[in-house]
């Protein structure tokens, strides 16, 4: 039985073994990490000689304590090929078949799985070893020691850089078709609040945080997903059961071990829309305003009653009029009347939101820094083009912006105005390097934005563990545990990937705290010049079907970081 180390960045080929991303490396290199931090690698089996026996792996770090979680690297099938990304967790020293008819992957030879290692904050620093065992039946067939170094320094409970996993609602863990009534009612079920707790740890351990949205695009909304209100007057009655279900995220009580132990929620969707506080029927009014605007208030003084000031609380209007009985478009507004609806709702919001509130107007304006907006209806030719570059500016303190239109000028000029800005677009898609997530992530920290938004943590087209769809994954990073007896969502190892660049991120966040931001910058910006000719759009089907080129090579990845972490551990200022 053959087996090797490779890095976090890589891919196997479960056919013929040929590496994406990196190589194969003949001895275990060093790993580095901070404390607060999580360390992976993968470990890659090649029986020989019709071994057929199961294999167990036992991981230990000698020294220091280390949490471990061992994974085993499921395939999916892209035009014939099979690539690597579900992640199935199971418990060290179970013995694992490498044979017969477990796997999809016909004529498997290797086999990848993935380790991970949190190193606490309380960790000291030094050297250390992490040992993996490998047993083939009752035979141990190795003992691979891979060298640890624990740095001096600790990465922070929450990140500098916000990943959010966005989420419309639904919480599955099995590919589950249902009707919008049928989502509806899920939502209010005690299953629903059980599965909001496994999403929110899956992300917490993962540097970012899922935000789920409790309405549809239609303005249709789960009573169990907002406070009560006065079926008179629409005003707020009562924060008793909203408070049960979202409390523990917002006081971080639900964060009970690990990454962010105690630690709220960074961001988190409030239920305004177009249909809630403010009942549709009441536009256009004077009431359906002052419904709105006494809302954010009550909104506001509960915020600050229950201490929740940690949270940035996020009003977005998600609508979309070809979904809905609603002639305007909130989310991605195209057209002259949409920035109209949404300076007259916003006005409201606004006039109820005091200066010091944690509550924010948050716009995804897909399309805004470009300049040719839709005057009447979407996607249909012949239309007048305008510009609306600044209509809303005074509006909205809260930009999330198209990657591909978020001009770094402009998101500078928001930043100086003291508004939060972020990039959005999907995941990398399954069939490409895992080091095109990173790129793109490092692309978004370096034009200054300070999260990125992945507008769906979870759409799957069918059964994701058999085929990705159209989308080949850019529209999900978590899986369906249920398909392998599981009932929680399940990590993807483009979720790893972009785990692993958000700790990389809070590594230049250090040295510009250290005095030596100069330096880290100029080396960012030298490593993205790297690959500047080959920018990745995830849509582009011609870029997404087959990895046909490693813009970002694995080599030139370790370099990047070797570079950072010198930096930061030598006396230079610069």
């Amino acid at each position: 039985m053959k087996y090797w180390i490779i890095d976090e960045l890589s891919k196997i080929d479960p056919q013929s073994g040929k590496v994406t991303g990196g190589t194969i490396q003949k001895s275990p290199e060093k790993l580095v990490a901070a404390g607060n931090e999580f360390v992976s690698f993968q470990l890659i089996i090649n029986p020989e000689n019709n071994e057929k026996k199961p294999v167990r792996i036992n991981v230990k770090a000698k020294g220091i304590s280390a949490d471990v979680k061992i994974y085993r690297e499921h395939y999916v099938p892209i035009h014939g090929k099979y690539y690597p990304d579900p992640l199935v967790p199971f418990k060290a020293g179970t013995p694992i078949p490498i044979s017969g008819n477990y796997s999809n992957v016909p004529n498997q030879k290797y086999h990848a799985f993935w380790i991970d290692l949190f190193i606490p904050s309380s960790s000291k620093a030094g050297d250390f070893c992490i040992d993996v065992n490998l047993v083939s039946g009752e035979k141990q067939v190795a003992e691979i020691k891979i060298p640890l170094t624990v740095l001096t320094f600790t990465l922070p409970d929450r990140p500098s850089f916000t990943l959010e996993y966005n989420n419309y609602g639904n919480l599955n863990t099995a590919v589950i078709s249902r009707t919008r009534e049928e989502s509806l009612a899920f939502q209010a079920t005690a299953e629903y609040e059980k599965q909001l707790h496994n999403h929110h740890r899956l992300a917490r351990e993962h540097w970012g945080t899922v935000n789920v949205l409790g309405y549809g695009q239609n303005g249709n909304y789960s009573q169990s997903m907002a406070p009560v209100l006065n079926s008179d007057t629409f005003l707020i009655e009562s924060f008793k059961n909203y408070d049960k279900r979202f409390g523990p995220f917002l006081d971080g009580s639900a964060f009970k071990s690990g990454y962010g132990k105690g630690v709220p929620v960074s961001d988190f969707y409030l239920p305004f829309n177009y249909t809630w506080p403010a009942p549709w029927g009441y536009f256009p009014s004077e009431s359906y305003q002052e419904i709105i605007t006494a809302g954010i208030k009550a909104f506001d003084a509960h915020i600050k009653k229950m201490g929740w000031n940690k949270t940035n609380f996020h009003l977005m209007i998600n609508h979309k009029s070809r979904r809905s009985i609603i002639p305007y478009n909130g989310d991605e507004p195209t057209r002259i009347k949409d920035y109209g609806m949404l300076k007259y709702y916003l006005t409201a919001v606004n006039k109820g939101k005091p200066k010091n509130s944690r509550i924010h107007a948050r716009l995804d304006v897909g399309h805004y820094e470009c300049d040719h907006i839709m005057d009447e209806c979407d996607w249909i030719g012949n239309e007048r083009k305008c510009v609306h570059s600044s209509v809303l500016n005074g509006y909205s303190d809260f930009w999330v912006t198209s990657i591909s239109h978020g001009k770094k000028e402009s998101l500078e000029k928001r930043r100086k105005r003291g508004e939060i800005v972020w990039l959005y677009q999907g995941a990398s898609t399954i069939s490409r390097p895992l080091s095109d997530q990173a790129q793109v992530l490092l692309e978004v920290y370096r034009k200054r934005a300070v999260g990125y938004c992945f507008w769906s943590c979870n759409s799957w087209s069918g059964n994701p563990w058999k085929e990705t769809g159209k989308r080949l994954g850019f529209d999900y990073l978590f899986y369906p545990g249920m398909d392998v007896g599981i009932n929680e969502p399940l990590p993807s190892l483009r979720l790893k990937a972009a785990r692993r660049t958000a700790m990389d991120i809070e590594y230049l966040e250090h040295a510009v705290k250290t005095g030596k931001g100069g330096k880290a910058i100029k080396r960012l910006n030298d490593f993205v010049a790297h690959y500047a000719p080959h920018k990745i759009d995830f849509m582009d089907d011609n870029v997404s079907n087959v990895a046909k080129v490693d813009f970002l090579k694995g080599d030139t990845w370790k370099s990047f970081r070797t570079d950072i972490l010198n930096l930061i551990s030598s006396g230079s200022s610069k």
